[in-house]
């Protein structure tokens, strides 16, 4: 094992996490911007008619199953009198898998670039604590941040030579 690596990989996971604690704060005591309200009222509706009919009755929802089914998960879950007593609400969990994206997109590229393809420093660390990343998955909440990592994975399934989990996972995506 090279110290310098290990102590590159525990910089840049130390970033990450800072960053990871920060858009919680910021997801946790923020309603954010009026996706969430949006992303609500989708999930209300998806909660009483099918997906089908959701996709044929509103013309802005046009989201893939995979997130229709979290809003509605999360929107039967927020909708728990003991969810409500300990402050999860749906704007939070909406967030939160953004949250976790973004932080497992550093932790895969800090992997790629050990094995596969070097990556500076400075790169990865300028990620791990992007304003930009901090905006829109600690405060604005909106599905994109888990497609990235989804493509990512997808891009590093490509260079183990795993094409059938790169499929998966830009499938996914």
């Amino acid at each position: 094992m090279n110290p310098n690596r290990d102590l590159r990989a525990t910089c840049i996971i130390a970033l990450a996490l800072v960053a990871l604690t920060l858009k919680l704060a910021i997801a946790y005591n923020t309603i954010g911007t009026n996706d969430a309200v949006v992303f609500y009222g989708f999930a209300k509706v998806l909660s009483q008619h099918s997906l089908e009919w959701t996709y044929q009755h509103s013309r802005y929802f046009n989201h893939p199953p995979l997130t229709a089914y979290y809003l509605r998960g999360i929107y039967a879950l927020t909708e728990q009198r003991w969810c409500q007593d300990i402050g999860i609400h749906f704007p939070f969990l909406l967030r939160l898998p953004g949250i976790i994206a973004d932080f497992l997109v550093v932790v895969v590229l800090l992997r790629i670039s050990k094995i596969d393809i070097r990556i500076p420093t400075s790169a990865l660390a300028l990620l791990a604590v992007s304003p930009v990343s901090l905006m829109v998955s600690g405060f604005h909440g909106n599905t994109d941040p888990v497609m990235v990592l989804l493509l990512v994975c997808a891009v590093w399934m490509c260079l183990r030579n795993r094409p059938a989990l790169a499929g998966l996972f830009f499938a996914l995506s």
